[in-house]
């Protein structure tokens, strides 16, 4: 999507490998790449999910059997959100649903900027989306992480062309697909 990704020790990715390499010291290596399916800095902690997902293969790959307690330790002190993706990797959610991304134009919010100010204040477009996505239908919308990407779950599947016609010139990037209600059991996992 145009966002250069880090591919160097700043990468979540590597610093779950590097971590594991340093508890269980080995020659083993891998060739890590990845096919994300919802967009890069959507704000939905998709590299972070990632790693955790990393974590789990290599540590079935590499037949290290660590236990999710100590797995949970390894993400802990690389990042308390991965730590609490990880967790929810091994626990079943209630449903698949279905879900619109959308990123308004001209709005590219800075964490450190936005900290405690109100987004909604400073960019009226985002809550004005939001609302149109409920009353498309939406039964939860709101806004990822601190923005701007803005989400919709929905009952039944999405077609994006129909937001672009009600969003009109509003956008930059509608996305819709489904999330995972599966949870991985570690020693089942297939690599």
């Amino acid at each position: 999507s145009g966002y250069k990704i880090p591919t160097n020790d700043e990468n979540p990715i590597y610093k779950v490998a590097t971590a594991l390499q340093k508890l269980r010291p080995n020659k083993f290596g891998a060739k890590i790449s990845i096919q994300k399916n919802i967009p890069t800095f959507s704000g939905l902690n998709s590299q972070k999910s990632n790693a955790a997902g990393v974590l789990i293969a290599l540590n079935k790959l590499w037949k290290f059997d660590l236990s999710k307690e100590i797995l949970y330790k390894i993400t802990k002190q690389i990042d308390l959100k991965m730590a609490k993706i990880l967790n929810l990797f091994f626990k079943q959610t209630p449903a698949k649903k279905n879900i619109v991304l959308i990123r308004p134009k001209h709005i590219a919010i800075n964490e450190k900027w936005i900290g405690a100010r109100n987004a909604f204040r400073y960019f009226p477009d985002l809550k004005e989306i939001i609302k149109t996505l409920e009353k498309i239908g939406a039964y939860e919308s709101g806004m990822s992480g601190k923005g701007s990407m803005c989400f919709g779950f929905f009952e039944n599947p999405i077609n994006p062309n129909d937001f672009k016609k009600i969003l009109k010139r509003k956008t930059d990037f509608i996305w819709a697909g489904k999330t995972c209600n599966k949870a991985v059991k570690s020693d089942k996992l297939k690599v």
